[in-house]
């Protein structure tokens, strides 16, 4: 179930940031010293909250790919901490 807990501004600022991580991760699948997965894989994590069409992808994504499921884990409980910390959580 999407935490629908945030306030405006919170939302705000997450739906910028996750989209900014896509984008920033697109242009990273072009350059080659960029690993774009990454920032998708954040971008996401951040959108999954408040766009149902990201968190299909996560959950496309964590069943077609098992084996990163630890990691994906591991990243969404690590970003849950840090936006917590900064009070975007």
């Amino acid at each position: 179930m999407p935490k629908n807990n945030h306030t405006p501004t919170i939302r705000l600022i997450r739906l910028t940031l996750g989209y900014g991580f896509l984008i920033f991760g697109m242009i990273g699948g072009f350059i080659p010293v960029l690993q774009g997965w990454i920032f998708v894989a954040i971008g996401l994590i951040l959108l999954k909250d408040h766009a149902p069409w990201a968190r299909r992808i996560s959950i496309w994504m964590r069943k077609k790919h098992p084996h990163i499921r630890t990691a994906f884990k591991h990243g969404h409980d690590y970003l849950d901490k840090w936006l917590s910390k900064i009070g975007l959580g």
